[in-house]
């Protein structure tokens, strides 16, 4: 049993999935991050038991949509505001955490080649996938410590990846 619902445009504006689209005068059409009423700006707390990378990606995801979504630099400026506000005041992030990856997006994040000659497989950086469970700062600095020893065995273009494990608890239990 499928439900199919139409929005209309109200005010020559209409929402569509995460994207508020505006028509304007000469026909064009301007874009901004669109959010519902019953969002609640809640993400993971920076003090949050759980990975760094975990934080910065949701983070890094709302400033990537605001990159790509937004049409106009007035549009872009004011959802970067709403989210230093909503990453500060709501979810404790460091505001000097928030603005250095709003300025990796705003210019540029910087890529280095590896080697100019890409025919040789030999050449590509590799980055296996290493999954560990979290295990908070300890966790982190053991980490360190074996991408550093990895880092003196392993060749050039093998680079480990740490990934963290989110299992359930209830599967570390027998429920029979």
């Amino acid at each position: 049993a499928i439900n199919f619902t139409c929005n209309t445009e109200t005010n020559k504006c209409i929402a569509f999935l995460d994207v508020y689209m505006e028509k304007q005068v000469d026909n064009t059409i301007n874009t901004s991050v669109y959010r519902k009423a019953t969002n609640t700006n809640i993400y993971m707390h920076w003090n949050s038991y759980a990975p760094k990378s975990w934080k910065l990606g949701t983070l890094r995801s709302l400033v990537q949509r605001a990159h790509l979504v937004c049409s106009t630099e007035e549009k872009y400026i004011t959802e970067i505001q709403n989210i230093k506000t909503v990453f500060t005041k709501i979810n404790g992030y460091p505001n000097a955490v928030i603005n250095e990856m709003v300025n990796k997006f705003k210019y540029g994040q910087t890529v280095t080649p590896t080697n100019n000659n890409e025919n040789n497989e030999d050449d590509h950086i590799r980055k296996p996938l290493l999954p560990l469970p979290y295990k908070g700062n300890e966790g982190m600095s053991v980490i360190r410590k074996y991408k550093k020893i990895l880092k003196q065995y392993l060749p050039i273009n093998v680079q480990p990846q740490v990934v963290y494990n989110s299992k359930k608890l209830s599967s570390n239990f027998n429920l029979k």
